[in-house]
């Protein structure tokens, strides 16, 4: 009967806040709380009983703990085997809990032995899952201690000969146990990955230690010692460190072997003073991590908590565009991630070390045009609000450049972003930045200095004592303007390297994603740990565009009626010329969408591979006569300081309004013409590229003599002579219109603009 046993209670009377905590010790196959975590006398080391550490040696390093062990028939040799399996004792495991919890808000720390291990990780990962009863757990849970936990099963033997052998010795074994405790088992490495996914995000800490010896099966199996020995498999190393142990979480070898690690003596033997110290550590800060869990809000991303009128006034003039907006927009534009896709990153190495070691502030993410940064991004900052909200204190910031709106494209403006979030979540931090305010009013976000101003102010926000951990998140830092993001940079890096004493103890953390390019962000950002979308994670990144293209292919399939043989045959074909780009997927998918399914491989088989190749293909496949409009709209969306409107960019091309058609209607049309290189953002009524690679490739040097479009019609000979030509012919009633695109009069010409070459 599976339940719990106390061994110690000196909580009983205690509070969480007191110091008061719960311990839970799971044990490994084959055996039970009796003698699990029993060292039987040994008075040759100089210990003269048996001693079980749990009871006897704990409770005097935490002296305010409840200590448990959980008990469960794990039996696997023998006669009247249970039919057990993982999800089972987890499950075992939940229902006592919760049935026994006294003090709901107490922290809880668990301790397991080897597939004790496991069945701790199946538990958390199924308390975790949507519309649980057990959610509360993973709240309160307060730390992890594996004690040679095969988180990818056994190496050297696998589990299944070991069972075979010992069947065969005595006659019987129980093989559901242990059937997916095989090396690199999928069940292993799916629990493991959603596991990790749970600890990053609700920061648990987590400790894997791991021996260094073999272990003597033929001494330590009665009745089984002598069919593994004659076979040569009577020692062997059951847990070595690739299997002990969890990438990118603490880790820690013991000078013992699989059924010592679990047993300890003496309060002064080195492996349990290495396993208790962190217990006790744990145990010291239960009550600090749980409690923001506890009373988690969500996180502030308006002026709500404002209430000063100055401060109002301040955080006004700050304002440039609402990142949360700006977010929103990219996700209606690019829609919603596919379930499945990004989820990688949760247990990535590197994002995991970035996320849980103090030292280890900037985090770059690099990748190719298409390869799901953008996403990548927002998928973080969703992760990330979810952390923060479970956090004392802390603070999520983050930013989206846009190449295509001045608003959003600078050095400066990625600090006025960030700064607004941060003063939203904590008013109190506007006292670093009003002197300077009301001395120079909007200047002091304006002016050429505006960069030096902002970033001594934005430092000492950070340095704030009374704030927490701060956590930034920056998207598409190549789209930025060189010279300004060449200076952000620069102080980024003297900040870092400053080591300022007030950052010990708080997590200040940039995580940046960019393409490599220009060479000088690579330069810059080369010292610090970097995840590279390709080519090392071409693997991950590939299954995620396999799920997004059977989600794209499989909305086309849906809506065009296709057989499912066709589905599955585009499928394959399109994640073949894909190259691992998002984008390319997308775009060809809506161009699928307008073909009739008789048509469709002899469209994949025209569409080419490269996304410059496939925009020399959309532009070709504008009607001639729509040519020049589409040339006009292309040149105005790529080349203004700021997304335009409809009506913007109808004035600016000199749309006129016909008999049956508004001006808006026309527009709509005409923006039309461009094909997928545009889209319409419906909230705000804005026309922009549908990518940042367009406006690269439509920009690019040496694009007019590329011999496939050399015919298409030239960019005009001028915006500005345009403007004034077409302007007299607007409707007055569009006054407001034309006074605001005088505002953008200063557009970024191409190199070669105003020589009458083609586009």
């Amino acid at each position: 009967m599976a339940g719990f046993q106390t061994l110690y209670d000196g909580a009983k009377d205690l509070l969480a806040e007191q110091g008061a905590v719960d311990i839970i010790a799971l044990h490994g196959l084959g055996a039970n709380s009796n003698y699990a975590w029993l060292r039987k006398k040994n008075v040759a080391e100089g210990q003269h009983e048996d001693v079980n550490w749990l009871s006897q040696l704990l409770p005097n390093a935490i002296p305010s703990a409840r200590i448990r062990c959980f008990d469960y028939d794990s039996r696997w040799i023998g006669q009247d085997l249970p039919k057990q399996r993982l999800t089972l004792i987890a499950e075992q495991l939940l229902d006592a809990f919760h049935h026994s919890v006294i003090h709901p808000d107490r922290p809880v720390i668990f301790i397991g032995h080897s597939f004790g291990g496991i069945v701790i990780e199946k538990a958390l990962v199924l308390a975790n899952s949507d519309g649980s009863k057990y959610q509360h757990l993973i709240k309160v849970t307060a730390g992890v201690v594996f004690l040679g936990t095969p988180h990818r099963g056994s190496r050297s033997q696998s589990w299944g000969d070991l069972i075979a052998k010992s069947a065969a010795a005595v006659g019987f074994s129980e093989r559901r146990l242990l059937k997916d405790l095989d090396m690199e088992s999928d069940t292993l490495r799916d629990l493991v990955h959603y596991f990790t996914s749970i600890v990053g995000r609700h920061s648990i800490p987590v400790i894997c230690f791991f021996e260094l010896y073999e272990t003597d099966f033929g001494r330590r199996l009665p009745g089984v010692g002598p069919a593994l020995s004659w076979s040569g498999t009577g020692k062997s190393m059951i847990v070595d460190e690739s299997s002990g142990t969890i990438p990118g979480l603490d880790r820690l070898a013991l000078q013992t072997d699989h059924f010592k690690i679990n047993k300890f003596g003496k309060a002064d033997d080195p492996t349990y003073m290495s396993v208790s110290r962190n217990i006790v550590e744990y145990a010291q800060g239960a009550w600090d991590l749980v409690r923001p869990r506890l009373r988690a809000q969500l996180l502030i991303q308006d002026d709500t908590k404002i209430q000063n009128t100055k401060e109002l006034e301040c955080l006004r003039a700050l304002f440039l565009t609402d990142p949360v907006d700006d977010k929103r927009k990219l996700i209606i534009a690019k829609g919603k991630r596919v379930n499945g896709t990004c989820e990688w990153i949760r247990t990535n190495e590197l994002y995991l070390s970035w996320q849980r070691d103090l030292h280890s502030r900037i985090l770059w993410i690099s990748g190719s045009p298409g390869k799901g940064k953008t996403m990548l991004s927002i998928f973080l900052t969703e992760e990330l609000t979810k952390v923060v909200e479970q956090s004392d204190n802390a603070i999520l910031a983050y930013d989206f450049c846009d190449g295509k709106n001045a608003n959003r494209s600078t050095g400066t403006t990625i600090l006025r972003g960030l700064m607004l979030q941060m003063l939203r979540q904590r008013p109190s931090l506007f006292r670093h930045i009003m002197k300077d305010f009301e001395l120079q009013k909007e200047r002091l976000f304006d002016s050429s200095s505006a960069s030096e101003a902002l970033w001594r102010i934005f430092k000492n926000m950070v340095l704030e004592l009374g704030v927490g951990d701060i956590y930034c998140v920056i998207d598409g830092l190549d789209e930025c303007e060189s010279s300004s993001l060449e200076t952000f940079l620069a102080e980024m890096q003297d900040f870092h390297a400053q080591g300022h004493p007030k950052l010990s103890g708080k997590a200040y953390k940039f995580l940046l994603v960019s393409r490599s390019r220009p060479d000088f962000i690579q330069r810059a950002l080369d010292k610090f740990h970097r995840i590279k979308l390709d080519p090392e994670l071409n693997t991950e990144v590939n299954h995620d565009v396999q799920l997004y293209v059977e989600d794209q292919v499989g909305k086309v399939a849906q809506e065009n009626l296709w057989p499912q043989d066709l589905r599955h045959l585009v499928e394959d074909d399109m994640l073949k010329k894909s190259n691992g780009t998002f984008l390319w997927v997308s775009l060809v998918a809506r161009q699928l969408s307008r073909v009739s399914a008789c048509e469709v491989f002899e469209t994949l088989e025209v569409i080419p591979e490269g996304l410059d190749e496939l925009y020399d293909r959309m532009l070709l496949q504008i009607r001639e006569t729509r040519r020049s409009v589409a040339s006009r709209i292309l040149l105005w969306v790529t080349n203004a300081i700021r997304p335009l409107t409809l009506l913007e960019l109808a004035t600016a091309i000199g749309t006129k309004s016909q008999r049956a058609l508004s001006i808006e209607e026309i527009i709509r049309q005409q923006v039309g013409f461009c094909g997928d290189l545009l889209h319409i953002d419906e909230a705000s009524g804005e026309v922009g590229m549908v990518h940042q690679s367009v406006k690269d490739y439509l920009q690019k040097q040496g694009i007019s003599t590329r011999p496939n479009i050399r015919h298409f019609p030239c960019w005009g000979t001028g915006i500005k002579r345009h403007y004034y030509t077409e302007m007299p012919n607007i409707p007055s009633k569009y006054n407001s219109r034309r006074r605001d695109l005088e505002e953008l009069s200063e557009v970024k010409y191409p190199d070669n603009y105003g020589k009458g070459s083609p586009l």
